[in-house]
């Protein structure tokens, strides 16, 4: 008799910490993965905040996209989801979340440079000493970056094709583009992939934007959802917990407290 009492009770704790996730939702969505990982923390941040609103998510992956190609797959509805710094040609074309995902640390930005070429960033305590360099960004097409290099007067090259060519452009030294500018939640991982180019040590170039979330036209009716998913992130403190998992170990890496902040104006996009 004990012992078939002992067997409802382990019955009966098993079903109460079962229940939340047999009653939960399940949702399944499309995602892109990035050969340098920096797709992780996205994907664990839209895993966790549909828990936090009862919905247990399976994502199926597509791998290693070039930004271009993830731009054509969202729209195609081939991907459901994808993050992006905000810009008025994405809201029109995409379904925008419109919430920050990464407290803003895609604003902040660094720059890849040619190894040896540290010495010619050293001295600059200013944008006017940053735009006196003459030195040349390169940047994808269609990225809000462009705009914000044109409204700060600052020389840039647009490249199209794989953003992946623009690394090798600036490790050549000799196709007319100088830096890479990157957010300092991508850099580390980038660096990795190409040896040939070193982290700028002084400068924090900094503008107002984040990344969120674009729906692909096809999964528009997962707006509601995801927005809702997404405030509870923020109002519970997820996103401020996980962008410090993330990217702690980075901000110490990157001496972002003792660079030089050169502030750009941010365009009205």
């Amino acid at each position: 008799m004990q012992r078939i009492g002992t067997f409802f009770i382990f019955l009966l704790l098993f079903v109460v910490v079962s229940y939340p996730l047999l009653a939960a939702q399940k949702l399944t969505l499309t995602v892109a993965t990035l050969k340098d990982g920096n797709h992780r923390y996205y994907h664990e941040l839209l895993r966790q905040s549909l828990t936090l609103v009862g919905y247990q998510l399976t994502i199926n992956h597509i791998h290693d996209l070039s930004q271009k190609r993830i731009a054509i797959f969202l729209k195609q509805g081939v991907i459901s989801v994808h993050w992006f710094i905000k810009a008025t040609y994405r809201d029109q074309t995409f379904v925008p979340i419109n919430i920050g995902i990464t407290n803003g640390l895609i604003g902040k930005r660094v720059l890849l440079i040619p190894n040896s070429q540290q010495h010619i960033y050293q001295h600059v305590k200013t944008l006017a000493d940053f735009r006196q360099l003459q030195k040349t960004g390169g940047f994808g097409e269609g990225w809000f970056d462009v705009l914000v290099w044109k409204y700060n007067q600052l020389p840039y090259r647009v490249i199209s094709g794989d953003s992946q060519d623009i690394f090798l452009m600036v490790a050549a030294r000799n196709r007319g583009i100088d830096y890479f500018s990157r957010g300092v939640n991508e850099i580390l991982a980038e660096s990795v992939l190409y040896p040939e180019l070193s982290i700028e040590q002084q400068l924090l170039l900094r503008y107002d934007r984040d990344f969120q979330f674009y729906l692909s036209p096809t999964s528009r009716q997962l707006k509601p959802l995801i927005e809702t998913a997404l405030i509870k992130a923020k109002q519970t403190g997820l996103i401020d917990r996980l962008v410090n998992r993330y990217w702690q170990d980075t901000f110490k890496q990157l001496n972002l407290d003792q660079r030089v902040e050169l502030k750009l104006k941010t365009p009205p996009s």
